[in-house]
């Protein structure tokens, strides 16, 4: 019943969505409120689409094949619903879900203040986009595909590493970023052409950068919590390709977000905007690409195969090529006054650049790799190293420009003015790097990068304690977005320099020590859980002149999978976290007493959750700021209005 059922509700919302796009193409004004009721009727098809395939795993419906790859009748409850967007079908299924919504709040707010043609185009563009994902579903990833062949008793159950409340919450929160960046895309095509006054058009983008931004930085940092907790490396970031493919939009989204406060303020960079709102977009699908296509090797990533990959490719090819072709056909007419590099304006031009080609070098170094795979060649890999040497030293040059730059004046040169304002500030800067230079063994960088990231931490918390009116929330929200960045800069820095990490062959009693701990595995215990078998270590970590601290690492295996994880326990303080994780001996069998014991103490975890936290609250209050102020855009001719538009 749930197969026919999703068949029905998914061809539905196709057909709603190749309404709304066509109603799109065909600018008339008496349309407003019937493409307002097609983005609701679509929002509401979908969502009853994914209700039921969530339903399906609930009741574990083995008619429906993704249920049977990726749920159990044994799994807990909240796996099984999780289970229903932890594949590549349902997934999508959930993007489109996501699309369609931030179609209809974005029907919904914008209905009154916008003019007729430009929102019912905005409108048409959205469908248009979610007609392409909806007939990808229905025709080659659909998630109600029915079963053929026996149907078994149990289900194959979800990929055990997925079975964890870190990677539950992280696709719906991803997503609610990525997806999100698709108003901007549409805001951005509908806009090219009309006379639209730039200032206007950048000042109702504002809110529909920053809200989806501020999910897209919490899914990454829950994605980075997910990978530091389950798996067995014990790291946080380990520049994996489908971790870079995540924050190569987030940072062209930073670039959209600095440069739609230049063009609502000035009108500048206007066209670079509308741009970027593309290339965000479109970096989202190619990440959508790369995770099914099979050519990316991940834990994280979905094998799909090439066949719907290749579909994916062609769909981003058409957004992100013929958006950029539109745009650069019918670009924003814009008016800016000259300024000076030294200005604020200039800072924020620097920050573009900078943070551009941070994206596109990691853009190289994920795509590369599999391109030069598939003509043939060798096999090459890309890691950390890399990323280091030609990354990080841009992240420095961007922490500079953060800031310097909201220190200086709009348009005028300012930077000597702002280094004479903020003498003491920059003294006691420069005094502290000649200090770390001096006692510490720390590299160049390394020094240099605790400096600018403390100085960006003070200027933070004086914008921040600056906003005292209600008319400050902008720079409330500056302070918040850059303070975070700058404790999650210390805290990234401290978890990888100052790290103590210890594996060791250990045996039940046996005590040994790493760094400033006394680490003993007192005890081993079967366990059984609701669907795996498994061992759970009791070890005891005493750090040098403190208490002892209790641990309880396990090893678990997952039958129905044939699957083996190894479930860390982390004693998280104010200024480090205590990591343990245990594991089986190659060759070894469960019973045996010896096993691998992994130590971990790593400086500053708990800051790099609260620093990203507060990223994401800064750039949530910048939205919601932004939503308040929304003004209407200038009137266009009626001439326009009344005539027939095709894109």
């Amino acid at each position: 019943m749930l197969v026919i059922f999703g068949h029905i509700t998914l061809f539905i919302s196709c057909l709603v969505s190749l309404t709304m796009c066509i109603y799109g193409l065909r600018v008339k004004p008496n349309q407003t409120h019937r493409i307002y009721a097609l983005a609701k009727a679509h929002m509401m098809t979908l969502a009853v689409s994914f209700i039921g395939l969530i339903t399906a795993f609930i009741l574990s419906d083995f008619s429906i094949q993704l249920v049977i790859d990726h749920s159990h009748t044994a799994k807990p409850l909240f796996y099984k619903i999780s289970g229903a967007w932890g594949n590549h079908e349902g997934s999508l299924l959930l993007w489109a879900l996501i699309a369609s919504t931030y179609s209809f709040v974005f029907a919904k707010i914008m209905k009154p203040r916008l003019i007729k043609v430009y929102f019912i185009r905005t409108l048409g563009v959205l469908g248009g986009i979610c007609f392409g994902l909806n007939l990808f579903l229905m025709t080659l990833s659909n998630p109600f595909a029915k079963t053929i062949g026996e149907i078994p008793a149990n289900g194959k159950s979800l990929n055990p590493l997925l079975q964890d409340v870190g990677i539950a919450i992280h696709p719906p929160m991803l997503y609610l970023g990525y997806v999100g960046l698709i108003i901007p895309f549409a805001m951005a095509i509908s806009a090219a052409g009309l006379r639209v006054d730039a200032q206007k058009w950048a000042t109702q983008l504002k809110p529909w950068v920053y809200i989806p931004l501020g999910f897209l930085t919490s899914g990454i940092m829950i994605g980075a919590w997910w990978a530091y907790r389950e798996l067995g490396w014990g790291g946080w970031w380990f520049w994996d390709p489908v971790e870079n493919v995540s924050l190569i939009p987030w940072l062209i989204g930073v670039a959209l977000a600095h440069s739609v406060v230049v063009t609502s303020r000035k009108g500048g960079f206007a066209n670079w905007a509308m741009t970027l709102a593309i290339l965000a977009f479109g970096m989202s699908v190619l990440g959508t690409f790369l995770v099914r296509s099979g050519l990316l090797v991940s834990v994280h990533a979905f094998a799909a195969d090439p066949e719907r990959g290749l579909a994916i490719l062609l769909y981003f090819t058409l957004l992100v090529g013929g958006g950029l072709f539109w745009v650069l056909l019918r670009p924003l007419q814009t008016k800016m006054k000259a300024y000076s590099l030294a200005s604020r304006d200039g800072a924020l031009l620097f920050h573009n650049l900078v943070i551009m080609a941070a994206a596109g070098t990691i853009l190289i170094g994920t795509a590369y790799p599999p391109i030069i795979s598939a003509l043939g060649q060798p096999p090459l890999a890309v890691g950390e190293p890399f990323y280091q040497a030609s990354v990080l030293p841009l992240f420095m040059m961007a922490l500079i420009l953060m800031s310097v730059g909201p220190e200086l004046p709009w348009g005028k040169a300012g930077l000597f003015q702002a280094f004479r304002q903020n003498a003491l500030i920059f003294g006691l800067a420069s005094f502290a790097f000649l200090l770390l230079l001096i006692f510490s063994d720390l590299s160049l960088l390394s020094n240099f990068a605790f400096v600018m990231s403390a100085l960006l931490i003070v200027f933070s918390i004086r914008w921040g304690a600056r906003s005292t009116k209600p008319q400050h929330r902008s720079r409330l929200a500056l302070g918040f977005s850059h303070l975070g960045v700058g404790i999650v800069a210390v805290a990234a820095i401290s978890s990888h320099l100052f790290a103590t990490i210890s594996d060791r062959s250990i045996t039940p009693g046996e005590t040994y020590k790493a760094g400033n701990y006394m680490i003993a595995l007192n005890t081993l215990e079967q366990v059984t859980g609701p669907n795996y078998l498994g061992v759970a270590g009791r070890v005891t970590i005493t750090p040098d002149r403190a208490k002892p601290i209790s641990l309880n690492p396990e090893y678990r295996y997952y039958p129905a999978r044939d699957f083996p994880t190894t479930e860390a326990d982390i004693q998280t303080q104010i200024f480090k976290d205590i990591r343990i994780s245990l594991n089986r001996i190659e060759g070894n069998e469960l019973g045996q007493s010896e096993w691998a014991l992994r130590f971990h103490a790593r400086p500053g975890m708990l800051w790099l959750w609260i620093g990203t936290f507060l990223t994401s609250l800064g750039l949530w209050i910048a939205g919601g700021s932004a939503i308040r102020a929304l003004p209407t855009l200038t009137p266009l001719p009626v001439k326009i209005e009344t005539q027939e538009i095709t894109l």
